[in-house]
């Protein structure tokens, strides 16, 4: 008789997911500057509200997802990658915030690229293929984004 070998998180993922607990506060500070800076410069007065993509992920980094989307000139906002386990496989789950206008641009970059989105599909054209990143990237709207980006140019991580 087989036994079926079941998924476990280990350790190191219930340390990970005890720090986003802990950093909930940054977080929600870093968001709600997120949210600031996506209304600051708008022309109209009404607001404009990020929009939540919840994805999940067996082996990619979720700052691939940023990449992917701030290379094509999408602004976002990344919270979660918490480990949990859905039917006996491990995964990260994390959150991915962009602002409501280009949500639907977001959506059809995301599933081009191949990502899991668990929300119901905010655009009905797919795309065969990712288009070209065009050079312009994202700005750096909030310190934190900026400090990231800084950071990763720093150890070669970013073009």
């Amino acid at each position: 008789m087989a036994t079926e070998k079941t998924a476990r998180l280990t350790m190191h993922d219930h340390l990970v997911n005890i720090g986003y607990g802990l950093s909930l506060p940054w977080t929600t500070l870093t968001y709600l500057q997120f949210v600031w800076a996506i209304n600051r410069q708008r022309k109209t007065k009404q607001p404009v509200w990020p929009v939540a993509f919840h994805l999940n992920t067996t082996s990619r980094a979720p700052n691939q997802a940023n990449w992917t989307l701030e290379k094509r000139g999408v602004t976002t906002h990344t919270a979660g990658a918490l480990y949990v386990i859905r039917n006996n496989v491990k995964m990260r789950v994390f959150t991915i915030s962009v602002s409501s206008a280009q949500a639907g641009w977001a959506d059809m970059l995301l599933d081009c690229d191949g990502w899991t989105i668990e929300d119901k599909p905010r655009s009905t054209r797919n795309l065969k293929a990712l288009p070209r990143p065009w050079g312009v990237t994202a700005k750096a709207r909030t310190f934190d984004m900026w400090a990231r980006r800084m950071l990763g140019r720093l150890l070669g991580a970013i073009d």
